[in-house]
């Protein structure tokens, strides 16, 4: 028997207007294309499909791969399936990188804390099992860090397991997931601003993460941490009692933690669903890297089903200057029209 190709395609495009205020009291505007997006989806075996999404990167100005991947298996018919692939890995509140999944995850239209420090995208193989309302699995990926130094030897040592429930009561629906990563340096926010801990010894993250909707109430709240403290050596600069700066090397100690909580109503404006949501979240031992505190406020309407409009006030405070920051605070307002196809 022949099999027949099913393709499905989609897309995004962001246009987002923004003026913002930093820790250093300059402030600025601009208008990007935030966004142009491709989701391709194709299924010629029922127990295999090939997913793939490209973005346009506005700052390169070129197209990157967002997320690609092959899964074998049909959990409509058995539980066990095999994903293989580049995307973002299963841990804390993120499940995708495309336009699509971020909506779904969350109303703000700027990330939470959580995401920002423990994202992390890579190639991986996941074993998992789907079957009444119960997700998981465990996957192996190639990530950044490297305890045996620059010039040693890389092995795919990393791992990784996630574990969840899925609720549905007419119009209740509850979910709760917790997952692990063995290395939490992997994540792309922390190995970009602390790349000296890329050769330490490796410290595992785990994350918790509960979803909660009744009606058009929705609550998103996450914890993240380090299981354990990361030692690691980086070169500072010192200001000597004479006046004049000398480069040492110090050890520095970081857990990177970070917790957040999104509340949201939506509901039917002159016909239109239009929503608000609040979002609240904090980082620990991060200075000098991300920020104490991101407070949101955010407003948005579907004009149609597939395009959404949203406003947004976004306040961050940093660490105080003892703990390495900067002790001020900074303001954003974005707007942004999401269209979907």
């Amino acid at each position: 028997m022949k099999e027949r190709l099913k393709l499905e395609l989609g897309g995004a495009l962001e246009a987002q207007a923004q003026w913002s205020r930093n820790f250093a009291k300059v402030s600025g505007s601009s208008f990007t294309l935030n966004t142009a997006e491709f989701d391709f989806e194709a299924k010629v075996l029922d127990w295999a499909t090939g997913e793939l999404s490209a973005e346009w990167d506005s700052g390169a100005d070129k197209i990157t791969l967002n997320e690609g991947f092959i899964t074998l298996g049909d959990t409509r018919r058995f539980p066990l399936y095999l994903k293989l692939g580049r995307g973002t890995l299963p841990f804390g509140v993120t499940t995708g990188a495309t336009v699509a999944a971020r909506i779904e995850d969350q109303l703000t239209l700027t990330d939470p804390l959580t995401k920002e420090v423990f994202e992390a995208k890579e190639d991986y193989a996941l074993l998992g099992v789907r079957a009444n309302g119960f997700e998981g699995g465990a996957y192996v990926y190639n990530g950044t860090t490297n305890r045996r130094g620059p010039a040693g030897e890389k092995h795919l040592e990393h791992y990784g397991a996630t574990v969840g429930y899925t609720w549905v009561n007419q119009n209740l629906f509850v979910t709760g997931t917790m997952s692990l990563m063995d290395s939490v340096f992997d994540s792309d926010g922390l190995t970009e601003q602390f790349p000296e801990a890329v050769n330490a010894r490796y410290a595992p993250a785990v994350a918790a993460v509960l979803r909660f909707r009744l009606g058009g109430f929705s609550l998103v709240t996450e914890y993240n941490a380090a299981i354990y403290d990361v030692p690691f050596q980086r070169l500072v600069t010192v200001v000597l009692p004479d006046g004049t700066e000398e480069q040492v090397v110090q050890v520095i100690r970081k857990r990177p933690t970070a917790w957040q909580i999104e509340a949201g109503y939506t509901t039917q404006v002159f016909g239109k669903k239009t929503y608000g949501a609040f979002g609240y979240s904090r980082t620990y031992q991060l200075a000098g890297a991300f920020p104490k505190q991101r407070l949101l406020t955010t407003v948005g309407t579907w004009l149609a089903p597939n395009m959404r409009l949203a406003l947004e006030y976004g306040h961050e405070y940093d660490y105080s200057s003892a703990k390495g920051g900067t002790g001020r605070s900074t303001d954003s307002f974005i707007s942004r029209l999401t269209y979907e196809w």
